[in-house]
């Protein structure tokens, strides 16, 4: 018998339900680059190209790993009502805007116990406990994903080759002055941008003070400003901050693909997703570590970085050998990894915001 309905016969309240989860899917900057469109029973995915802009998805790596999280979102939230949903992708060309249709349908399904971490998960900047997550937590997610060719590796203690490329990623922003363009146009520098926009980063989540924020603002119309503050005292601080945080984490968890499909960047992007969110349920937090992964997949796949000079392009070279070495990988690509830990949750004000459902809607 076949147990599909029309969508008429799911209840509206289940539908907006599912479309206002969607909203808090992780993108890079909080820039919530898609929009949606619902039609009959599917719910079709577009891609915000003048959102998505930003020098670190110049070939929309990072765009297909966002996309990922949405249907993994989708996939959560659906299975909580008792549906299952079908996806069909358009990924032959990434400038059109439709890349995804997810098709719900009523289908007897165990409930998804994940569902009430969507709104609770955040990325949180601060030190960590240094306490191993358990392994047992992650099992899960790895028996969904390796018949994707998606894996999942963590990694309690770096060693020292890491540990500095790590620290050097940390210097990016500094270094090639279109990532800080292109990211200090997402910063809300007050509580009126944030409440206006409801999008970007305050200054809190970036671990940002006031007297940061007026120094990035100078840094918007001065190259040569930049480079003198971080010569007499930026590199100093950023290095600084950036060992007290590295070193307060429990395990860097990292997920790998065996080729380089557009689909596979997919399935990287819902696995980890999934991971964050039990992580999240179990009380431990996420910081994304995507110039870390993402920059050294670019390369890999012999894609060309904009503004980046030959120090960090020989860096970026050479860490899928270090990642591969540090995870014990074998032939698989990395190209997302996050650092995690017990901890608080954030206050309300370290929080992003995310935009009504209806600013994302066709």
């Amino acid at each position: 018998m076949n147990t599909k309905k029309n969508i008429e016969e799911i209840s509206t309240d289940i539908i907006d339900d599912i479309l206002d989860k969607i909203r808090y899917v992780p993108t890079g900057d909080n820039s919530q680059h898609w929009n949606f469109k619902w039609q009959k029973n599917q719910i079709l995915i577009y891609h915000n190209k003048e959102r998505a802009k930003h020098i670190l998805n110049d070939h929309f790596h990072a765009s297909l790993l966002s996309l990922g999280c949405i249907i993994e979102n989708i996939d959560i939230s659906a299975k909580f009502h008792g549906l299952d949903f079908h996806v069909d992708y358009f990924l032959e060309d990434l400038t059109q805007d439709l890349l995804a249709t997810v098709t719900l349908f009523t289908m007897p399904t165990d409930p998804d116990m994940l569902y009430p971490f969507i709104e609770k998960r955040e990325t949180n900047r601060n030190p960590f406990s240094r306490q191993p997550l358990k392994e047992e937590w992650l099992k899960p997610v790895m028996q969904k994903f390796t018949k994707m060719g998606v894996n999942i590796h963590s990694l309690e203690r770096p060693d020292k080759r890491f540990f500095k490329f790590l620290l050097k990623c940390e210097q990016y922003i500094w270094f090639n002055r279109e990532v800080l363009l292109d990211t200090v146009k997402w910063i809300r520098f007050n509580e009126g941008e944030t409440i206006a926009s409801r999008d970007g980063m305050n200054l809190e989540n970036v671990k940002l003070k006031k007297i940061d924020a007026y120094f990035l603002k100078l840094f918007r119309q001065s190259a040569f400003l930049q480079k003198l503050v971080w010569y007499f005292g930026a590199r100093w601080k950023v290095n600084f901050d950036a060992k007290s945080v590295l070193k307060n984490t429990s395990n860097f968890v990292c997920v790998t693909i065996n080729d380089t499909r557009a689909l596979s960047l997919v399935n990287a992007g819902r696995a980890m997703y999934r991971t964050w969110l039990v992580l999240t349920k179990n009380n431990y937090a996420v910081q994304p570590m995507t110039i870390a992964s993402l920059l050294p997949y670019v390369m890999h796949n012999k894609s060309y970085l904009r503004g980046c000079n030959m120090s960090f392009t020989k860096s970026f070279a050479d860490a899928p050998k270090i990642l591969k070495k540090s995870f014990n990988l074998n032939a698989e690509n990395p190209v997302w990894m996050i650092r995690t830990g017990g901890a608080n949750p954030l206050d309300p004000g370290s929080r992003t915001t995310r935009r009504n459902i209806k600013d994302f809607m066709l």
